[in-house]
């Protein structure tokens, strides 16, 4: 029996991921940094050190990771504010079903606090979370566990009672590890034979959750 469903943010419930490939993109160009593809399918849902530390490897060892990810999310704001926050389809009609059949939500995000919640009050989600985990609340970043543990921690949940809706391979794992239930829905990547081993369900979009659940 599903006691709470944890969402996930970018990717998700919010379709930022192409948006902030192509800020990343940009600000490489201008900066004079090598042109060589970003390697987001590597750090999709991983925290921003372990980000860095990718980046750095791909690189060199003095990518401007730190100037980067400033640059990159005062864009993302500047586009959230301008054009609003573009929600995934489905998200608040899931969220309406979970709420009719008294089953929390909450959200686990490697985004630091102040820029999650941002995004999230902006859109309206913050007010439908019964809790909120960040990646800089925890000490290792997905695919390591610590997020989703966290979670059913504040959840005051088993976590076999929780459910995890992901967009990234990396979230997945941490899911899994974690012992809780995964439903992918795929944004950028497709689940190879690998991760499609680790889930309870693969939806197209959210829409299709509520049914996956058999909400009413």
């Amino acid at each position: 029996m599903v006691q709470a469903v944890i969402f996930d943010m970018d990717g998700l419930m919010i379709d930022s991921e192409r948006v902030r490939l192509e800020f990343r993109r940009q600000i490489r160009k201008e900066m004079g940094v090598s042109a060589r593809p970003d390697p987001w399918e590597l750090t999709m849902g991983m925290g921003k050190e372990e980000v860095k530390r990718v980046c750095r490897q791909y690189y060199a060892e003095d990518y401007p990771a730190e100037e980067i990810s400033r640059i990159s999310w005062e864009m993302w704001k500047d586009y959230q504010s301008e054009n609003g926050v573009p929600v995934k389809k489905g998200l608040f009609s899931l969220l309406d079903a979970l709420d009719r059949n008294r089953i929390p939500a909450a959200v686990a995000t490697s985004t630091e606090k102040e820029n999650a919640l941002y995004t999230l009050k902006l859109c309206g989600i913050a007010d439908r979370m019964e809790q909120m985990v960040f990646g800089d609340m925890v000490e290792h970043a997905k695919p390591e566990p610590d997020i989703f543990l966290k979670a059913a921690e504040l959840l005051k949940l088993p976590t076999k009672g929780c459910l995890v809706l992901e967009d990234s391979p990396n979230g997945v794992k941490a899911a899994y590890s974690a012992g809780m239930k995964v439903i992918m829905v795929p944004d950028l990547v497709q689940p190879g034979p690998e991760i499609r081993r680790l889930l309870f369900g693969c939806a197209e979009s959210l829409s299709e959750v509520a049914q996956l659940l058999d909400l009413e």
